[in-house]
């Protein structure tokens, strides 16, 4: 198996005696373990009288076994122990996937087990297989035996392998219950409602019924209550029988691959695999794939067809179909890969880029859409504007014209090595991947791959084989193509309805004519094929080998080289065999990565930046010190004081003291820039992570400003797509937003060229200026956006009206649109003589406003708060720091012009009530998010209790409002620390019940939940996953960094926060957790501070009804309990601002001293 010189994991394949085929993985370094099923059967073999049951099935089967009969045991079961599970349906594979926290007891480290072997497996045969077919009874509630851990399993590794057992029993004797059936059709139901409203889900399906009749790849998969239940049921059809005969005849472990993955030796993996997975039966089924292997995906008949299709958002492109060699059968050379990478590219001479020229377009993806056994699918999608979509013949005879350019210009042996040697790169110095996502990847590919190839299949080009690429090129014309053309315009003008979606469509055969046109298109003369790519990192050593000379004691794959051998050797590609490999082939002579001194050849990761750092506020506190315990003391008015284990931010050290810690440190800190650096002396990657916070005031002064600032970072964006497209190919990525504080630029990749990267957005940032064409573009797509939120899901509805009631400087969608003069029409409120100005509206930004608002930013200072991490050395992050700084027109900025962000405090038994009617009329889901207000942050006991608390109610409520109550598909507990405020929510979106409904349900189940489950809930399994979670490192640079990042946004810099957690999580216990309750959820607790945002269906008002009068609680001094009722925040802001200004606000995080409400454990 070729394996990366830096991934240290250890691999096996093996087949158990039931033709089950395994692949076992040691990953020694991990924390979590993690298995996944894969079965070769998806919607593709869905009975034609049940469309869906593929689908339905996937669901099913969590849902009891002999074994363990108890529906939602098997989740609460991960769940105590840090673990997760899920599980999705695609056209030939069913995948089953589950995690859990295992600490690092059970790996042996240095044995030497890598052959493949086959396992000493002991379980049953096929034969031996328990008959599944007619279950006893529905002993949904039979409590099973208690599981015998062999004395083999570390204490450790008990959970996974109770997990394993579990899981197995699944795929050995599942049950199916009449009532879990019955309700699990709900379920099903649930997920296609919330997904009707979805244009990618809607364009997905009509490419399916564009596909060839007989094909089943036709059908709709989904599945909902019609497909599953209703019509069959009038049919006569036993909807039950037909989930047992499908799941006994197709899962057959001779069509299903397992993947474990864990912190243990492989010949443990291998006896546990037997032992678990030995009894699934073997049917001897055939590959479901084979009963349509003779099938015509897309024919004549069905391609040279034009579809007019009108979306569900303010949306317009056109995207274009073509069926291409099955990726299993050309996954070394890729064909359609290749020349995706081609038509996708955006620097200058490119389609897009000639496309924008014209203003016709905004975004173009080119990338394999369908990957079948016998069929691939290559799609091109391009996003237009209103322009663009008037010119939509045009825009499809360039993409022809393109494609011919390179079909004659861009098949060469050193462009494929061009896109051959990033792609190496990627895969040497990939991450580390999280256990689980390792068992989905292979798992998946083990059904299409050779062995040898399982970890190299999916990303590398090896096999240079010009006949086939060209072949593959020549079958992109227009005959052969299916094009959407999707325009709101034609609403009203359709003469066709899909039947599961309701799209509107009209199908149109393009004439001959137009085929020959856009097939002899001229091509226009500013296009070129892509050049090659210049901005492949050349230098790959790690600094920390150069600051403390050579590590002996490093494994020699691990060191970097001096230079890299960033480009792969055209000579070396292989030439393709005779007769094309295949996943059955792989006797062919692999290209193994050079390494010299631990730097291979190819290309490098493409690390993202993940943008989820919460929204916290300024303040200045805090470092890296040891945890010492403060004593509460008490304000007036609050609660007591959470402690802060830190104390003050550290000063700044020398760049030469700065490369041994741990932790950042302060490098600078003056009033024009604070910087923290962390040099990487972990994971060994020649990577980078550099985030700039320009922070500024302007930005959220008034939902104008936001408008502009989104908009100079669109604009910045759109300027640079030519000239950043060769680095983004090449391992770097850049980001730059408005954030509730500060422009935020965030540059990560290769650390080698990602000084010139960095410098380069910068410098175009502050020398931005409006150009008027590409600010009409970036106008009409932000516009676009913020109307199109009007059609976003309930469920997010409710989220933004929670968050508009508690942060301040928040705005609505509709406030941003009123700044492009859209909104109600106001009339004035007197009948007598009136001034123009109450008639008059805002008009849209411009190109001349949006400078002058960016000069004024420059104008008014710029604090620069920045972080750089990884392969860099202390003084070249002082440089570029520098150097950002010297590209700056600014000023420093003021200590009183740092922006201050507040969170709204929630009155104790008040509840506040704001209730907004959907402003889709479309959608008839209705959507609660219950928010529970617990106070400051900061006290390491009282966080972690109030995590602990959220893993066992997010269970409680998913077991009790989705899979008993069937209310919907979206039920979510969670917690929020935002702007140093903890609040839990309560989350559930439903298709059947109204929003009064939903809150009662909601209560009820928390009153359930407090008196009741939590009193008898056993802590010890829970408190020991997220204890081990707490503790384990973090596992790749980005993970690592993004901790990083939290801290400094928070200003909290409490680098020892999952230490400090972790400690305290050892004084927590039911009784802790019982006092949590009591003070902040129960009805009657003395601090319940509790918002309940509803969004219902415009055909269906609420009153106020006895749930929300139930919502108040009893009793309990103060304010009188009655709920505070805001309605309507959306279309009238005054009522908003009401409520926030007449409301005290929470400290700002990081001051402390003039009292605060913390709450305390």
């Amino acid at each position: 198996m070729e394996q990366s010189p830096l991934d240290d994991r250890r691999f096996r394949r093996v087949t158990l005696p039931n033709g089950l085929r395994v692949l076992l993985v040691e990953d020694a370094a991990s924390e979590k373990a993690a298995a996944c099923l894969s079965v070769a059967v998806g919607d593709c073999s869905n009975p034609p009288e049940l469309p869906g049951l593929a689908h339905f099935c996937e669901h099913m089967v969590f849902l009891g076994s002999e074994k363990y009969p108890t529906e939602g045991a098997f989740e609460a079961f991960l769940e105590a122990h840090g673990g997760l599970y899920n599980a999705f349906t695609e056209a030939e594979r069913t995948s089953f996937f589950l995690s859990v926290m295992v600490g690092k007891g059970g790996c042996k480290s240095g044995e030497d087990d890598t052959e493949r072997v086959a396992a000493p497996a002991q379980g049953a045969t096929a034969s031996e297989g328990p008959d599944m077919a007619a279950p006893a009874a529905d002993a949904s509630t039979a409590q099973p035996p208690a599981l015998e851990i062999p004395g083999s399993v570390p204490p450790g590794l008990a959970p996974y392998y109770e997990a394993l057992d579990r899981c197995a029993q699944f795929f050995i004797s599942p049950l199916f219950t009449p009532s879990a059936t019955a309700r699990e059709v709900q379920a099903v139901n649930s997920e296609f409602k919330d997904a009707l409203l979805k244009d990618s889900v809607r364009f997905h399906q009509l490419l399916k019924s564009a596909a060839a009749p007989g094909h089943p790849f036709r059908m709709f998969s989904m599945g909902n209550a019609a497909s599953l239940w209703d019509r069959p049921t009038a049919e006569g059809i036993d909807v039950r029988a037909a989930l047992l005969a499908f799941h006994s005849r197709h899962y057959s472990a001779s069509q299903m691959t397992l993947v474990l993955v864990a912190p243990a030796p492989l010949s443990d993996l291998a006896a546990w695999a037997g032992a678990l997975f030995g009894a699934v039966p073997n049917t001897g089924a055939p590959r479901a794939a084979d009963a349509y292997a003779g099938l015509v995906l897309y024919g004549p008949a069905e391609t040279g067809r034009l579809f007019r299709i009108v979306p569900v958002t303010e949306s317009r492109g056109v995207h274009l179909y073509w069926e291409t060699p099955s990726f299993g059968a050309t996954y070394r050379t890729k064909p359609a890969g290749f020349l995706a990478d081609r038509i996708r590219h955006a620097g200058s001479g490119s389609l897009l880029s000639a496309l924008k020229a014209r203003g016709w377009a905004t975004a173009l993806w080119a990338g394999e859409c369908l990957e079948m056994t016998h069929h691939g699918v290559l799609a091109v999608y391009i996003t237009l504007t209103l322009a663009g979509a008037d010119e939509t013949d045009a825009v499809v005879g360039a993409v022809f014209s393109y494609l011919r350019l390179i079909e004659e210009r861009g098949i060469t042996r050193r462009a494929y090595a061009d896109v051959a040697a990033r792609a190496r790169l990627d895969w040497i110095y990939e991450e580390r991947q999280e256990p689980y996502v390792t068992a989905i990847l292979t798992a998946r590919a083990m059904h299409t791959l050779s062995d040898a190839h399982l970890l190299t299949g999916e990303h590398l080009y090896e096999v240079y084989d010009e006949e086939l690429i060209r072949s593959t090129a020549a079958a992109l014309t227009p005959t052969k193509a299916v094009i959407f053309s999707i325009d709101p315009a034609i609403a009203g003008a359709t003469d066709r309805v899909d039947e599961w979606f309701g799209t509107n469509y009209i199908v149109e055969a393009i004439s001959d004519a137009k085929l020959v046109g856009w097939a002899d298109a001229e091509v226009w003369p500013e296009l070129a094929v892509a050049p090659f790519n210049t901005f492949v990192p050349t230098d790959l050593s790690l600094v920390c080998d150069t600051i403390d000379g050579a590590d002996d004691e490093a494994p020699a794959a691990a060191r970097a080289g001096t230079t890299s051998a960033a480009s792969v050797d055209e000579s070396t590609l292989e030439e393709p065999a005779l007769e094309q490999p295949t996943a059955d082939k792989t006797e062919v002579e692999l290209v193994e990565p050079t390494v010299t001194n631990g730097a291979g050849t190819g290309h490098g990761s493409t690390v993202l930046c993940d943008d989820g750092v919460k929204n916290h506020v300024v303040a200045k506190v805090v470092d890296d010190a040891a945890v010492t315990a403060q004593p509460s003391v008490k304000a007036e008015g609050h609660a007591p004081l959470p402690y802060r284990p830190f104390p003050l931010l550290s000063t700044p050290v020398r760049a030469e003291d700065a490369t041994a810690s741990v932790n950042p440190v302060v490098l600078r800190d003056d009033a024009s820039v604070r910087l923290h650096y962390k040099l990487d002396r972990t994971f060994r990657r020649p990577h980078a992570h550099v985030g700039i916070k320009f922070v500024t005031p302007a930005l959220r002064a008034n939902p104008r400003s936001v408008v502009l600032a989104t908009l100079a970072c669109r604009l910045l964006t759109d300027e640079l797509t030519e000239e950043t497209t060769d680095a983004i190919d090449s391992g770097l990525h850049y980001s730059i937003f408005p954030y509730t504080d500060c422009f935020w630029l965030r540059v990560d990749g290769f650390s080698d060229k990602l000084p010139v990267l960095l410098q380069l957005v910068v410098d175009r940032l502050v020398g931005l200026r409006a150009e008027p064409d590409r600010f009409s573009r970036a106008l009409e797509v932000l516009h676009r956006e913020y109307k199109n939120t009007a059609k976003d899901a309930p469920m997010r509805h409710a989220w933004n009206v929670s968050n508009l009631l508690l942060y301040s400087r928040t705005w609505h969608a509709t406030e941003l649109l009123r700044c492009f003069g859209d909104g109600p029409d106001e009339s004035p409120s007197s009948d007598g003589p009136v001034g123009c100005r109450a008639r008059m509206r805002l008009l849209p930004p411009t190109p001349a406003e949006l400078d002058a608002f960016l000069a004024s930013v420059w104008q008014r200072g710029v604090f620069v708060d920045a972080l750089v991490a990884g392969n860099v050395a202390p003084t070249a992050a002082l440089a570029m720091t520098a150097a950002v700084e010297d590209a700056l027109p600014a000023l420093p900025l003021s200590i009183a012009d740092h922006p201050i962000f507040r969170v709204v405090e929630l009155p104790t038994r008040h509840p506040v009530i704001a209730r907004i009617a959907s402003p889709h009329p479309q959608n008839t889901n209705s959507a609660v998010r219950v928010v529970f207000q617990v106070g400051c942050s900061g006290d390491p006991s009282a966080d972690v209790a109030l995590d602990l608390l959220q893993r066992m109610l997010d269970d409680h409520a998913f077991n009790e409002l989705r899979t008993q109550q069937q209310l919907g598909y979206n039920v979510k507990v969670s917690v929020q620390d935002v702007w140093g405020v903890n609040t839990l929510h309560v989350s559930v979106q439903s298709p059947s019940a109204s929003s009064e409904t939903l809150t009662d349900r909601i209560l009820t189940c928390l009153d359930g939940f407090g008196a009741d489950t939590l009193p008898k809930m056993d802590l010890t399994p829970l408190k020991t996953a997220v204890t081990t979670s707490l503790r384990e490192p973090d596992q790749k640079l980005s993970q690592e960094t993004r901790r990083f990042f939290s801290e400094i946004d928070e200003h909290t810099y409490n680098w020892g926060r999952r230490a400090a957690q972790a400690d305290a999580l050892e004084g927590v216990d039911t009784a802790t957790l019982l006092r949590l309750w009591a003070t902040h959820f129960a009805t009657d607790a003395p601090q319940r501070r509790m918002l309940v945002a509803a969004v219902h269906p415009p055909q269906h008002p609420p009153v106020l009804s006895a749930a929300e009068e139930r919502a108040t609680g009893a009793g309990g001094g103060g304010d009188a309990p009655t709920p505070i009722v805001v309605d309507d925040v959306v279309v009238n802001p005054a009522a908003l601002y009401a409520f926030r200004n007449s409301r005290p606000l929470f400290p700002v995080q990081g001051f402390f001293e003039a009292g605060a409400t913390g709450f305390t454990v």
